[in-house]
């Protein structure tokens, strides 16, 4: 049985806002940010939440409502802490660590020995921490709590 929380899907393929882009073409399906039984359609760059129907939640790993026992998974409070999520590491290293923000898409931070340092994204354009670069929305994967 897969384990599964909310929070980590948050960066890691989609957007949700009032400022969403979804991909121009084909539909997408993506788990919700709160919510085990409903999840994220995307058609045609058309945004819609959905709901899974009966006792069923939605499974991020096939892209369709499932079984609750096929995928373990969590609803998440109301309220989502603000800030970076992670910690950064205690010393510097070959290469610059990043951390992405709880709650805006534009924000993320540089870790500096230890130190979250918030940096911001230009306007129009989320942090993907995939790259660790600012993008287009639709190609960063974030999810915006705040816009729910």
């Amino acid at each position: 049985m897969l384990k599964f929380s909310l929070v980590f899907v948050a960066f890691l393929g989609i957007t949700f806002g009032n400022d969403i882009t979804c991909p121009p073409e084909g539909q997408h399906f993506y788990p919700h940010p709160t919510r085990c039984a409903k999840f994220i359609e995307c058609n045609d760059g058309v945004l819609a939440e959905q709901e899974c129907f009966g006792d069923l939640t939605f499974n991020p790993v096939v892209g369709f409502c499932d079984f609750p026992e096929n995928f373990e998974c969590e609803d998440l409070p109301d309220t989502v802490p603000e800030g970076p999520v992670g910690t950064c590491p205690i010393q510097n290293g070959a290469l610059v660590d990043f951390l992405v923000d709880a709650t805006r898409c534009n924000v993320f931070y540089m870790c500096n020995w230890g130190t979250p340092i918030q940096m911001e994204c230009p306007e129009g354009l989320h942090f993907n921490p995939t790259k660790n670069v600012c993008d287009y929305p639709y190609r960063a994967g974030c999810l915006s709590y705040l816009k729910l």
